[in-house]
C-alpha cells in the first residue's frame, strides 16, 4: 500500500496490483479478510489521489462438466478468486478469456474483452473487442468481427 501511495504521489494516475492473492499471501489463515481490508484501502486511495488502480485477480477453478477458462468460457465476478469485495467494491470489472488450446491458431491467440461491471455507464457486455496477438510486434492488435468469426487469415496491421 505504501508503495501504491508513492506511485499517486508522484503522479501516477493508472497503477496496476497483479495479483490481489500474491499481495496478501503472507497474511495468515484468512485470506479472505486480508482481501477485503485491502480492497478497501485501495478504494480509499483511488479516491484521496484520483488514481486508477487496476487490481488482477486469478480465477477459480471451474466445476466438473464446466468449460475451462483455459478452453474459453467467460468469467463472471463470481468466478474471481477470493474475498466477494473482489466484485463489490470495484468501480469496473473487466476480464479477458480465449480458447489457449484450440486448433486454430488465431482463435488460439485471440483474446475477448469483456465487461462484467461498470458503475460509471452502468454497460456491460460479453463482447467489447477482441485482440490478437502479433508474434513480430510482441503486442495485441485489435481485430474486427470478420477477423474473430474464423479468418485465419490475419494480418496485423
Amino acid at each position: 500500500l505504501q508503495k501504491i501511495v508513492c506511485l499517486a504521489l508522484n503522479g501516477a494516475v493508472y497503477i496496476y496490483l497483479d495479483r490481489v492473492t500474491l499481495a496478501v499471501s503472507e497474511s495468515g489463515d484468512n485470506q479472505n479478510a486480508a482481501i477485503d481490508k485491502l480492497m478497501s484501502d485501495l478504494l480509499k486511495i483511488a479516491k484521496r489521489w484520483k488514481v486508477w488502480i487496476c487490481v488482477v485477480s486469478h480465477l477459480r477453478k471451474t466445476v466438473n462438466g464446466m468449460k475451462s477458462f483455459e478452453n474459453g468460457a467467460i468469467p463472471t465476478e463470481d468466478d474471481l478468486k477470493g474475498s466477494g469485495s473482489l466484485k463489490q467494491i470495484p468501480m469496473q470489472t473487466f476480464a479477458l478469456s480465449r480458447d489457449k488450446y484450440s486448433e486454430d491458431e488465431v482463435t488460439r491467440n485471440t483474446t475477448h474483452y469483456h465487461v462484467l461491471k461498470d458503475r460509471y455507464t452502468g454497460r456491460t457486455g460479453q463482447h467489447y473487442g477482441s485482440f490478437c496477438f502479433d508474434d513480430e510486434s510482441g503486442r495485441l492488435v485489435a481485430l474486427d468481427d470478420f477477423q474473430v468469426q474464423g479468418s485465419t487469415d490475419f494480418q496485423p496491421q
